[in-house]
């Protein structure tokens, strides 16, 4: 099974492929690019795959002990969120790109 290409393993070349396209598909929200949704699409998997996450930062917020009750129910919240934000995306996607 290929677990690297030379010395760099597969998964950190994914990574940083992901943190890349984040800076690429923020460049092109902001210039309104169909791009940046097609991007933010292919990104989803990956950002959920590796826990970069949009909302991450309420764990550092709320400073919840990692294994706790509360953390469980705040990761679940976080991962909702993210979804809530795919499915606002698609409409997103749907109302500004229509005659596109």
């Amino acid at each position: 099974m290929l677990n690297s290409i030379g010395q760099i393993p597969i998964l950190s070349i994914l990574e940083i492929l992901l943190i890349v396209s984040l800076i690429a598909s923020g460049i092109f929200s902001i210039m309104r690019k169909k791009i940046s949704l097609i991007i933010y699409y292919i990104q989803f998997p990956l950002k959920l795959g590796f826990v970069i996450l949009t909302f991450a930062f309420l764990f550092k917020l709320f400073g919840l002990q990692y294994n706790s009750n509360g953390y469980r129910i705040l990761l679940w919240i976080i991962v909702l969120l993210e979804i809530a934000r795919l499915i606002f995306s698609i409409m997103i996607h749907k109302r500004e790109f229509r005659n596109k």
